[in-house]
């Protein structure tokens, strides 16, 4: 597929993601949506590799010797410039361990809720019969 239909399907689908994203809730009221920009990330990521624990000159290549591991992420082979670890790309199109612990941290941010919102204290007896109190979830 050439880049500019790429881009192009590309932006149709995230075009029809986010309608979906904002429809889900008025058909499921108590459901929320979370939409998380892996582009933005890989292209932070890519603009300054050192600082996310890429190595520069790999940032943007993979070694092909690599793409046959799948249960080492740390492994280092002698035909490629930099551990596996070191690289954004694992093969021509998935990314590898390092990258996806960012995007699981990334995501991660994008669900929890803000400290302030996230929890109320209700004063009276906990279930327990403790009187301390207990936690419910403001955040949903």
């Amino acid at each position: 597929m050439k880049p500019v239909a790429f881009q192009a399907n590309n932006k149709l689908w995230n075009t029809a993601l986010a309608t979906l994203a904002s429809d889900i809730p008025k058909l499921f009221p108590n459901a929320t949506v979370t939409l998380f920009d892996t582009h933005a990330l890989f292209t932070s990521i890519i603009a300054a590799p050192a600082t996310y624990g890429i190595a520069p000159a790999v940032a943007t290549t993979f070694c092909e010797a690599y793409s046959t591991i799948s249960n080492d992420p740390y492994i280092s082979l002698p035909q490629c410039e930099e551990p596996l670890h070191k690289y954004f790309w694992y093969d021509g199109f998935h990314p590898t361990w390092t990258v996806q612990r960012l995007m699981a941290e990334g995501i991660e941010a994008a669900l929890t809720p803000p400290k302030e919102a996230a929890t109320k204290k209700v004063k009276g007896k906990s279930k327990k019969g403790k009187g301390k109190g207990h936690r419910i979830d403001a955040w949903h």
